[in-house]
Formats: C-alpha cells, structure tokens, sequence
C-alpha cells in the first residue's frame, strides 16, 4: 500500500496529527478537508458618539493585514476615528491617519479602511465627539 503525505502549513507530526490554524477535519490515513471560513468580525465601536476606547479585536496570531469598515447613521458634521494595532494588547500604535468622519462620511454609507500593519490586537478609538449622527466600526479578520 503506498502512502502519501499531506503537509498543511502549522505542522503535522509523525502520529498524524495535523496542527494548523486552519478548520482542518480528518485524519491522515483517510480524507482530509480544509473547509476555509467567512472572515471573523468584531464590532469595536458600535452606534457610537462619545469619545470612547473601542473594544479590542484579538485576531490570535500576528498579522500584517488588516480591514476596519465604518458605517455611519446619517451625514456626520464632526467627529475623528482613530484605528490602533499591537502586538502584545497593551500598547497600541496609530495605524495611519486620524478618520475625518466630517469628510470621509458625508452620507449614511460604509467605508472601508485596509493597509499592512503587524498587530494581533485592533480597535478604533473616538477622540472627538461625533455629531450628525452615530458611526459603527468593525474589524475584519485578514
């Protein structure tokens, strides 16, 4: 009987288990099936005008991508989102340029935020109160 070997990045070791960050189902004798799954999010800041600290989003492992999408309630006439990464969850570190939801938000719209940054943790924070209306952030797993 041959044997073929299956490697998934994340390991396999010499009892056939495979460990992987992946939703990995099977055993090596038989099938293996990587079923991939919708991106994970988290909502940090949500309905939100006060200037607050948004929930921190714990992607559990380090990644250079990121994807912050905001969606405002109405026309927003004030108010700045700023989007923070960190490595260890305790300190965080401006990821771009402050958000002028006065500019980026002139209607009730979403609006996407990506770029390269290595962090495990993200979260946006409201550093000037929001008015017009109320603004939703959410994290994307990359």
């Amino acid at each position: 009987m041959s044997e073929t070997r299956v490697v998934i990045e994340g390991g396999y070791n010499a009892s056939g288990v495979v460990t992987s960050p992946l939703p990995v189902s099977g055993t090596m004798s038989g099938t293996v099936t990587v079923a991939p799954s919708a991106p994970a999010t988290v909502t940090s800041l949500n309905a939100a005008t006060a200037i607050s600290t948004g929930a921190v989003y714990d992607l559990g492992y380090l990644s250079r991508d990121f994807t912050f999408v905001g969606t405002s309630s109405a026309t927003l006439t004030a108010g700045v989102v700023r989007l923070f990464g960190s490595i260890d969850n305790t300190n965080f570190v401006q990821i771009g340029t402050d958000v002028a939801l006065a500019t980026d938000f002139t209607t009730a719209t979403s609006k996407a935020y990506t770029g390269a940054v290595d962090a495990r943790y993200f979260r946006a924070d409201i550093t000037t109160t929001v008015t017009g209306g109320n603004i939703t952030f959410k994290i994307l797993a990359a």
